[in-house]
């Protein structure tokens, strides 16, 4: 057996620490992103802001091909974390993996002139842009892709090594860099899509640089220099090879609805449905750093094979998740088309969008449960049941799509996307708890989510019911939205456990401060 750390699953480096600095740092990165969405429409137009939302999309879709190795790369790093001398292995373990990462750009790097030819001459529809603009463009966007994929091998192995601030800052930082210098370019020297996907890789390649010389300065000392394995790439490949799996299905999940709209609406339209895909995804970024921070502690405490320990921390995210995203997710299925108004001050957009994104942030809710749950199977090592899962609904989500699209135009498309994510959903919160041996899922139980989300639901519905179509101006629609977003996340944090006992603990150490010097003077 070997032996373990015991203090380093008790260090007051805390998730709780964790959390606070991912999601401040996840928070400054998506209000960037966010408040340029509509500039970006602006300057490049509908059809060159469709063409971004083809990037993302690919982006998304590349993704399988280094998640895997990312997730198994924390794991191991947080669960060799709590043996003692294991130093050398963690200097060696990153060693082979970056190299494989690596190589792994490089062959993707040499393919875009390839995939740019099919996306232009037999997916994309355009009017306005030039092939030769567009596969410039792509070949641009793929460098991008290829070079973030180290990158979020670095950035897993810093939050692995209990680094968030370090991690974050450089995530962060580049995330605002890379706004600023994209609006700079297309406002005052080129406002072409050509000049926005190099601005993207040449920030990328400078972000990453800066995260891989933060990592190697934060590993352990090891006896010699870092070695590349075989071994090691060989023993890591299978549980990756499964997660990949996941991430493939869940890919097709997450981002078969943009694939099948981008080949059947014009450029034009497609740019708007992507407008409330940005709305959604804004909200969605809230629950990565609850799961990026909580995840090498669930690996050391699945390493321990302390499984209440992983059991209430599981809990704790779900109520944590329910505060955070429940909350602003409500408040925008009610106000949608007031939200996207105040956002792009566009009353066209707003009128295309509203009921896109209403029905995409139930999605994004749903996905952030479903995202908690995997995490724990994830830190556990139980892949094969989610494979087959989320295999499941993709079989099911495709044709779905298909008809929704044909039928029912973009909402239908966004309607079956989240019907197939509260599927999976329901499924795999279930098959968690089962392995964690509990007695009720958490998919009934009130205390966890539903007892705060019905509480906030009712509460905003009064909102939006008792204001109705009042407010008509930009201040008024603003005040309103502002109202029940306050309202909202107070009620919801009330009714759920997690914060109740927070704020209990925080009245009996004020009062134990305070109370003291008040006893001692009498």
């Amino acid at each position: 057996m070997p032996k373990y750390n015991q203090d380093l699953t008790n260090s007051p480096a805390s998730v709780r620490k964790s959390v606070v600095v991912t999601m401040g740092s996840k928070l400054a990165a998506g209000l960037v992103n966010f408040a340029a969405a509509p500039i970006y429409m602006h300057l490049v137009g509908p059809e060159g802001y469709g063409f971004i939302g083809v990037f993302v999309t690919l982006q998304g879709v590349l993704q399988i091909l280094e998640v895997g190795l990312t997730t198994t790369s924390s794991r191991e790093v947080a669960m060799q974390s709590v043996r003692s001398g294991a130093a050398q292995n963690i200097r060696d373990f990153f060693r082979t993996i970056e190299a494989a990462y690596w190589a792994a750009a490089i062959l993707l790097c040499a393919a875009s002139p390839l995939l740019a030819t099919v996306l232009t001459r037999n997916w994309l529809r355009f009017n306005q842009l030039s092939a030769s603009t567009l596969g410039i463009a792509i070949i641009c966007l793929v460098i991008s892709i290829a070079l973030q994929w180290p990158g979020s091998l670095y950035f897993g192995g810093l939050m692995a090594l209990q680094k968030p601030l370090i991690a974050n800052t450089i995530y962060s930082g580049g995330a605002i860099v890379k706004v600023a210098f994209s609006l700079g370019i297309l406002m005052f020297v080129d406002r072409s899509v050509t000049a926005f996907c190099l601005v993207q890789a040449a920030v990328t390649l400078v972000t990453i640089s800066a995260m891989a010389v933060a990592l190697w300065s934060s590993l352990p000392r090891g006896n010699g220099r870092p070695r590349f394995r075989v071994q090691m790439l060989k023993a890591t490949l299978g549980l990756s090879a499964a997660i990949s799996g996941v991430s493939l299905f869940s890919t097709c999940l997450n981002q078969t609805d943009k694939v099948i709209l981008s080949r059947y609406l014009q450029l034009a339209d497609f740019g708007y449905y992507m407008l409330a895909c940005t709305l959604a995804a804004s909200l969605y970024m809230l629950v990565t750093p609850v799961c990026a921070s909580v995840f090498p502690r669930l690996s050391q405490h699945a390493a321990l094979e302390d499984i209440t320990s992983v059991n209430d921390l599981y809990a704790k995210s779900i109520q944590l998740v329910t505060v955070v995203l429940a909350p602003v997710t409500v408040v925008t299925v009610f106000f949608a088309g007031p939200i996207i108004r105040i956002w792009t001050r566009d009353a066209t957009a707003a009128h295309h969008a509203a009921g896109i994104a209403a029905v995409l942030v139930i999605a994004s809710l749903v996905s952030a449960f479903l995202e908690v749950s995997l995490n724990v199977q994830r830190a556990l090592g139980l892949i094969r049941f989610s494979l087959a899962i989320t295999g499941l609904g993709v079989v099911l989500v495709i044709p779905m799509i298909v008809a929704g699209v044909k039928l029912f135009g973009p909402i239908g498309g966004a309607s079956a996307f989240a019907l197939a994510k509260g599927f999976s959903a329901v499924v795999q919160i279930g098959y968690t708890d089962w392995a964690l041996h509990n007695k009720f899922t958490r998919i009934w139980s009130y205390r966890d989510f539903w007892l705060p989300i019905g509480a906030c639901l009712l509460t905003v519905g009064l909102c939006r019911w008792c204001i109705g179509g009042g407010f008509q101006s930009p201040t008024g629609m603003t005040t309103a939205v502002a109202v029940a977003l306050v309202l909202g996340y107070a009620v919801t944090a009330a009714a759920t456990p997690v914060m109740m006992s927070t704020a209990n603990e925080t009245v009996r150490a004020v009062t134990r401060r305070y109370a003291r010097p008040l006893g001692a003077t009498q």
